[in-house]
Protein backbone atom coordinates (compact mmCIF):
# COMPACT_ATOMS: atom_id res chain seq x y z
CA UNK A 1 0.00 0.00 0.00
CA UNK A 2 1.09 3.62 -0.32
CA UNK A 3 3.02 5.54 2.24
CA UNK A 4 -0.66 7.05 3.64
CA UNK A 5 -0.29 9.69 6.48
CA UNK A 6 -3.14 8.01 8.16
CA UNK A 7 -3.19 10.99 10.66
CA UNK A 8 -3.93 13.32 8.20
CA UNK A 9 -7.72 14.07 7.94
CA UNK A 10 -9.91 12.59 5.69
CA UNK A 11 -12.55 13.81 3.15
CA UNK A 12 -16.40 13.70 2.58
CA UNK A 13 -16.71 11.60 -0.78
CA UNK A 14 -18.70 13.90 -3.38
CA UNK A 15 -22.38 12.68 -2.32
CA UNK A 16 -21.10 11.03 0.88
CA UNK A 17 -22.52 7.81 0.04
CA UNK A 18 -21.77 4.32 -0.53
CA UNK A 19 -22.10 4.77 -4.30
CA UNK A 20 -18.50 7.08 -4.07
CA UNK A 21 -17.08 3.45 -4.65
CA UNK A 22 -17.25 2.59 -8.29
CA UNK A 23 -18.73 -0.61 -9.17
CA UNK A 24 -21.75 -0.75 -6.48
CA UNK A 25 -25.34 -1.11 -7.32
CA UNK A 26 -28.17 -1.07 -4.53
CA UNK A 27 -32.04 -1.56 -4.54
CA UNK A 28 -34.44 -0.64 -1.37
CA UNK A 29 -37.75 -1.75 -0.85
CA UNK A 30 -40.19 -1.80 1.91
CA UNK A 31 -43.40 -2.86 3.19
CA UNK A 32 -45.77 -1.01 5.06
CA UNK A 33 -47.58 -4.31 7.13
CA UNK A 34 -45.68 -5.59 8.39
CA UNK A 35 -43.32 -2.76 8.44
CA UNK A 36 -39.67 -4.43 7.72
CA UNK A 37 -37.87 -4.20 4.38
CA UNK A 38 -34.64 -5.29 2.27
CA UNK A 39 -31.35 -3.91 1.16
CA UNK A 40 -29.43 -5.74 -2.23
CA UNK A 41 -25.94 -4.62 -3.04
CA UNK A 42 -24.77 -6.18 -6.60
CA UNK A 43 -21.23 -6.19 -7.58
CA UNK A 44 -21.06 -6.58 -11.74
CA UNK A 45 -18.47 -6.54 -11.77
CA UNK A 46 -17.44 -8.82 -8.41
CA UNK A 47 -15.82 -7.19 -5.09
CA UNK A 48 -13.67 -8.99 -2.21
CA UNK A 49 -16.34 -8.76 1.09
CA UNK A 50 -14.73 -9.12 4.75
CA UNK A 51 -17.27 -9.71 7.74
CA UNK A 52 -17.26 -9.02 11.65
CA UNK A 53 -20.21 -11.06 12.70
CA UNK A 54 -21.00 -10.29 16.56
CA UNK A 55 -23.89 -10.15 19.05
CA UNK A 56 -25.55 -13.12 20.78
CA UNK A 57 -28.00 -14.15 17.91
CA UNK A 58 -26.43 -13.09 14.52
CA UNK A 59 -28.38 -14.23 11.48
CA UNK A 60 -26.47 -14.27 7.94
CA UNK A 61 -25.67 -16.51 5.38
CA UNK A 62 -22.51 -17.08 3.33
CA UNK A 63 -20.50 -15.13 5.87
CA UNK A 64 -17.80 -18.10 5.96
CA UNK A 65 -17.44 -17.56 2.47
CA UNK A 66 -15.63 -13.91 2.87
CA UNK A 67 -13.26 -15.38 5.15
CA UNK A 68 -9.17 -15.26 3.93
CA UNK A 69 -8.42 -19.16 2.25
CA UNK A 70 -11.63 -20.17 0.46
CA UNK A 71 -12.41 -20.99 -3.31
CA UNK A 72 -13.15 -17.68 -4.28
CA UNK A 73 -12.37 -14.34 -2.69
CA UNK A 74 -15.05 -12.66 -5.13
CA UNK A 75 -18.36 -11.61 -3.19
CA UNK A 76 -21.14 -10.48 -6.54
CA UNK A 77 -23.90 -9.39 -3.99
CA UNK A 78 -24.84 -8.95 -0.44
CA UNK A 79 -27.84 -8.40 1.07
CA UNK A 80 -29.24 -6.88 4.56
CA UNK A 81 -33.01 -7.71 5.67
CA UNK A 82 -35.02 -7.50 8.31
CA UNK A 83 -36.77 -10.55 9.15
CA UNK A 84 -34.89 -12.01 11.30
CA UNK A 85 -33.88 -15.63 10.25
CA UNK A 86 -37.28 -15.28 7.83
CA UNK A 87 -34.97 -12.33 5.97
CA UNK A 88 -32.57 -14.82 4.86
CA UNK A 89 -35.13 -15.79 2.09
CA UNK A 90 -33.81 -12.53 0.39
CA UNK A 91 -30.78 -13.72 -0.11
CA UNK A 92 -32.14 -16.53 -2.31
CA UNK A 93 -33.70 -14.35 -4.54
CA UNK A 94 -30.90 -12.42 -4.95
CA UNK A 95 -28.80 -15.50 -5.99
CA UNK A 96 -31.52 -15.97 -8.54
CA UNK A 97 -31.34 -12.41 -10.06
CA UNK A 98 -27.22 -12.74 -10.33
CA UNK A 99 -27.64 -16.21 -11.88
CA UNK A 100 -30.40 -14.90 -14.31
CA UNK A 101 -27.68 -12.24 -15.09
CA UNK A 102 -24.84 -15.06 -15.62
CA UNK A 103 -23.07 -13.56 -12.65
CA UNK A 104 -20.64 -16.07 -10.50
CA UNK A 105 -17.65 -17.76 -10.14
CA UNK A 106 -17.95 -20.58 -13.18
CA UNK A 107 -15.84 -23.54 -11.83
CA UNK A 108 -16.27 -25.90 -14.72
CA UNK A 109 -17.56 -25.16 -18.59
CA UNK A 110 -21.40 -26.01 -19.31
CA UNK A 111 -22.95 -25.58 -16.01
CA UNK A 112 -24.54 -22.54 -14.33
CA UNK A 113 -22.33 -20.18 -12.88
CA UNK A 114 -22.44 -19.83 -8.75
CA UNK A 115 -23.22 -15.91 -7.01
CA UNK A 116 -21.64 -15.74 -4.04
CA UNK A 117 -24.29 -13.35 -2.09
CA UNK A 118 -23.38 -13.11 1.46
CA UNK A 119 -25.73 -11.29 3.96
CA UNK A 120 -27.61 -10.83 7.79
CA UNK A 121 -30.27 -9.70 8.82
CA UNK A 122 -32.22 -7.31 11.65
CA UNK A 123 -34.33 -8.66 14.72
CA UNK A 124 -37.75 -6.18 13.45
CA UNK A 125 -40.15 -8.60 14.14
CA UNK A 126 -43.85 -7.21 15.54
CA UNK A 127 -47.27 -8.63 16.01
CA UNK A 128 -48.02 -7.34 12.26
CA UNK A 129 -45.78 -9.97 11.05
CA UNK A 130 -48.09 -12.84 12.66
CA UNK A 131 -50.07 -14.63 9.54
CA UNK A 132 -47.90 -13.99 7.05
CA UNK A 133 -46.09 -15.87 4.98
CA UNK A 134 -42.84 -14.57 6.10
CA UNK A 135 -40.65 -16.30 3.32
CA UNK A 136 -42.64 -14.68 0.44
CA UNK A 137 -43.03 -11.40 1.78
CA UNK A 138 -38.98 -11.73 2.31
CA UNK A 139 -38.26 -12.98 -1.72
CA UNK A 140 -40.97 -10.31 -2.89
CA UNK A 141 -38.72 -7.57 -1.36
CA UNK A 142 -36.07 -8.99 -2.90
CA UNK A 143 -37.30 -9.24 -6.15
CA UNK A 144 -38.67 -5.71 -6.14
CA UNK A 145 -35.45 -4.20 -4.56
CA UNK A 146 -33.76 -5.92 -7.36
CA UNK A 147 -36.09 -4.43 -9.93
CA UNK A 148 -35.22 -0.90 -8.19
CA UNK A 149 -31.22 -1.41 -8.50
CA UNK A 150 -29.20 1.57 -9.68
CA UNK A 151 -27.24 4.66 -7.40
CA UNK A 152 -29.52 6.65 -5.87
CA UNK A 153 -28.73 7.03 -2.23
CA UNK A 154 -30.73 5.56 0.41
CA UNK A 155 -32.85 7.53 3.18
CA UNK A 156 -32.82 6.48 6.60
CA UNK A 157 -35.77 4.36 6.44
CA UNK A 158 -35.00 2.81 3.03
CA UNK A 159 -34.74 -1.10 2.94
CA UNK A 160 -33.76 -3.09 5.69
CA UNK A 161 -33.77 0.29 7.50
CA UNK A 162 -37.92 0.00 7.57
CA UNK A 163 -38.22 -1.69 10.75
CA UNK A 164 -34.72 -1.09 12.37
CA UNK A 165 -35.81 0.60 15.74
CA UNK A 166 -33.89 1.28 19.47
CA UNK A 167 -35.18 0.88 22.69
CA UNK A 168 -36.60 4.35 22.55
CA UNK A 169 -37.82 4.72 18.55
CA UNK A 170 -36.86 4.02 15.18
CA UNK A 171 -33.54 3.15 13.71
CA UNK A 172 -32.53 3.08 10.23
CA UNK A 173 -30.66 3.09 7.92
CA UNK A 174 -27.43 5.28 7.14
CA UNK A 175 -25.24 5.88 4.24
CA UNK A 176 -20.88 7.75 3.82
CA UNK A 177 -17.89 8.24 1.95
CA UNK A 178 -14.53 9.01 2.78
CA UNK A 179 -11.70 9.79 0.68
CA UNK A 180 -7.80 9.55 1.82
CA UNK A 181 -5.68 9.81 -1.10
CA UNK A 182 -6.39 7.63 -3.24
CA UNK A 183 -8.59 5.27 -1.32
CA UNK A 184 -12.40 5.58 -0.93
CA UNK A 185 -14.12 4.25 1.41
CA UNK A 186 -17.92 3.89 1.56
CA UNK A 187 -20.71 2.78 4.02
CA UNK A 188 -24.30 1.46 4.11
CA UNK A 189 -25.30 0.38 7.47
CA UNK A 190 -28.30 -0.56 9.61
CA UNK A 191 -28.83 0.53 13.21
CA UNK A 192 -31.05 -1.72 15.04
CA UNK A 193 -29.95 -1.58 19.04
CA UNK A 194 -33.40 -2.64 20.23
CA UNK A 195 -32.02 -4.32 22.90
CA UNK A 196 -32.81 -4.44 26.73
Amino acid sequence: MNNIDWKQPHQLGPRNDIHDVEGILTGHAQSQSPHSGASLFVFPEGSIGAVDVRGGAPGSRETEALAPGHVTERLDGLFLSGGSAHGLAAGSMLTQYLLNQDIGIKLRPHVPPVPIVAGAVIYDLTPEHLGHDLKQIYEGLAQEACGKLGTNKAQHRDGAGAGARDALGKGGLANASYRLDDIHVGVLVVANPVGQ
